[in-house]
């Protein structure tokens, strides 16, 4: 058994005049890149998930978004190596041991993209990013395995349900260690606790598009 939620990530900004009011209330990350942002419920999606994982004691399997595609409301997508790692990547800061993929095969709908596999069933246009993607997720993975996620800090903008990263240290802010500083641009930052008893620490830029220039500050010692 495990646990998978599927929160759908990224979306298009839909137009005001068809859905008034809309996007401000879904909107968590503006992407305007895309001219799309992530959905406000998708990182608190993760809390819930990470929350339930550590009641039931059961592991967690990250949900990444294969395919553009319609439904409803939302025009969800595009997909693309730096959406890919976002996704991934969250999921291992929160703790995830695996991936599954919406969808490998692409559907027989008007409203889908390709998938992984095309329609005629060969690697479609997207199907090296996953493959790298997915390279470096196992390399990661096999880095924090057996690893305890603590807590998920938020640097700039924090979606609902979200832990907010303070740079001021008081005397409550142990699950801040070992960071003691931080200036930049916007991060998650994952702190976990190691199978041996070790603190880690993974940053993560959450930007599909943009890289980030960051300086952190580690406690003596570290």
């Amino acid at each position: 058994q495990f646990i998978s939620v599927d929160c759908y990530p990224l979306t298009s900004v839909p137009p005001a005049s068809v859905h008034p009011g809309y996007y401000e209330d879904d909107c968590g990350i503006p992407v305007p890149e895309f001219n799309a942002y992530y959905r406000d419920a998708y990182w608190e999606s993760w809390e819930i998930q990470a929350a339930a994982s550590r009641l039931r004691r059961l592991p967690i399997w990250g949900f990444v978004m294969a395919t553009p595609h319609s439904h409803s409301r939302w025009q969800y997508g595009p997909v693309t190596e730096g959406t890919l790692r976002v996704e991934a990547f969250t999921a291992l800061a929160y703790g995830a041991e695996g991936l599954q993929y919406f969808t490998m095969p692409t559907p027989d709908h008007q409203l889908y993209d390709h998938g992984i596999i095309d329609p005629e069933g060969k690697p479609s246009v997207r199907y090296e990013i996953f493959r790298k993607v997915n390279r470096d997720f196992k390399a990661v993975g096999q880095a924090l395995a057996g690893a305890a996620m603590q807590a998920v800090y938020f640097t700039h903008r924090v979606p609902s349900g979200c832990k907010r990263f303070r740079k001021g240290r008081w005397g409550t802010d142990s699950s801040h260690r070992p960071l003691s500083g931080f200036e930049g641009d916007p991060l998650m930052l994952s702190f976990l606790t190691a199978a041996d008893g070790g603190k880690l620490l993974l940053a993560l830029n959450h930007n599909p598009v943009a890289r980030t220039r960051t300086k952190i500050d580690l406690d003596q010692g570290w």
